[in-house]
């Protein structure tokens, strides 16, 4: 479990925020109400939840001091900020601070799904931090061109390449350890159709750092794989790595909803 492991942050904000967080408060949207009268006074997990909180330049939905969790909800104007949210998540997140983030509709419709997702997170023991042990790049060494025997030995680069596969890094792609938004599922289904439109590269779909998944997650970045491309095909071209066994389980199942939706016959899943 997250709570008690490391330490609480101490919260800095710009004071200037204080009195349009108690305005946000006072105005809050449905599904903000509803989540809220699920986590108030502790009813969640015997933790603190604040809603409407002033942190650094910016005020979040709702957030948990003793698991450091920023719970941020999505409504219809989120696409317009959605550059916006990034920023925003990527500033808190390199301050220390965990992010969750659940569509409107979600709340509204499946509050259940939602409380169990984040008690999830708390039950899942953070990734052990890793130091980078990997060789420079070339690029990263100087710009020295390659050499005659470099440049003949492309083609052989290429097919090992092929032969290899293209790893995608759903942690890098979506930019958060929590796979949970249909945003960021569709973000990861953009870049598995690039990869799949280059002739023969096996897509590997790397798992590793990621803490929590949702189905909304997995049908938007899988699922509607299946409207666009046969299973025969997606077998062969697409795997998966270093996804837990709960969560290989659960993304089984999305497949075969989405096979069962979009008419598909076969049932196996490639996992690497």
């Amino acid at each position: 479990m997250r709570g008690g492991r490391g330490c609480v942050l101490k919260i800095y904000y710009n004071p200037r925020l204080k009195e349009l967080a108690r305005k946000l408060r006072n105005n809050s949207t449905l599904s903000e109400v509803l989540l809220w009268q699920r986590v108030k006074n502790k009813q969640l997990m015997g933790y603190d939840f604040h809603r409407q909180k002033p942190i650094d330049e910016y005020i979040v939905d709702l957030f948990c001091p003793n698991l450091n969790l920023i719970i941020e909800i999505d409504g219809e104007s989120h696409d317009r900020k959605s550059e916006e949210d990034k920023k925003r998540q990527i500033r808190l997140e390199s301050l220390g601070f965990h992010f969750l983030r659940f569509w409107d509709s979600d709340v509204k419709q499946n509050i259940e799904g939602v409380i169990l997702t984040i008690e999830k997170w708390n039950n899942t023991p953070p990734a052990p931090s890793q130091e980078d042990n990997t060789p420079p790049a070339p690029s990263q060494e100087g710009n020295t061109p390659p050499t005659p025997s470099q440049e003949g030995n492309r083609r052989e680069r290429e097919i090992d390449r092929k032969r290899c596969g293209v790893k995608i890094s759903i942690f890098e792609q979506i930019g958060s350890n929590a796979a949970v938004s249909s945003e960021d599922g569709e973000v990861l289904y953009e870049r598995i159709v690039k990869g799949l439109a280059e002739k023969d590269v096996i897509i590997i779909l790397d798992f590793t750092n990621i803490e929590i998944i949702t189905p909304t997650f997995l049908n938007a970045a899988i699922g509607q794989l299946y409207n666009k491309y046969d299973s025969p095909f997606l077998r062969e071209r697409l795997k998966v790595n270093n996804l837990a066994k709960e969560d290989l389980e659960l993304l089984k199942k999305v497949v075969e909803r989405a096979k069962e939706y979009f008419k598909e016959n076969s049932t196996d899943f490639n996992c690497k």
